[in-house]
């Protein structure tokens, strides 16, 4: 899991560094595409990684350790964003929606690239872009009825 983990480590550096004035999801799509494009977050390790985590359930426990500090780590980084005051329940719940974003965009990148190594970043990007679009409009739809 040390991939996953370096890989956030990037994400939250860059998030941190992103200009004061954009929006928590602005700044965290543009964080996310740079580390995408610029580091080796989305690398050959993280991909084996990833894959493998699906194929060893026994791995699952280490994972979400992981992601629950990476989780603790982004909503700090988002508190500060947000400066002093009490923003109750938002960071945490922020960063938790758009990490679980991220997963379901990754998952679903790998879902469809199984052939390709390594996978199509192109799709990666879409992905990530179609997921913070979702967050950002708001998750509640008017129900059928």
């Amino acid at each position: 899991m040390a991939p996953a983990a370096a890989g956030a480590e990037a994400l939250i550096a860059e998030f941190r560094a992103r200009p004061p004035a954009e929006s928590v999801l602005t700044a965290m799509r543009e964080a996310v595409l740079v580390v995408v494009e610029q580091s080796d977050a989305v690398s050959r390790d993280l991909v084996v990684a990833l894959r493998l985590v699906r194929k060893a359930p026994s791995l699952v426990p280490q994972q979400l350790a992981v992601l629950a500090a990476q989780e603790r780590a982004l909503a700090a980084a988002i508190a500060d964003r947000l400066g002093t005051g009490d923003h109750g329940v938002y960071p945490a719940l922020c960063a938790a929606a758009t990490l679980a974003a991220l997963r379901f965009a990754l998952d679903r990148w790998l879902d469809s690239a199984e052939a390709e190594d390594p996978p199509s970043l192109t799709a990666l990007r879409g992905g990530i872009d179609e997921a913070i679009r979702e967050l950002a409009a708001g998750l509640d739809r008017p129900g059928s009825g």
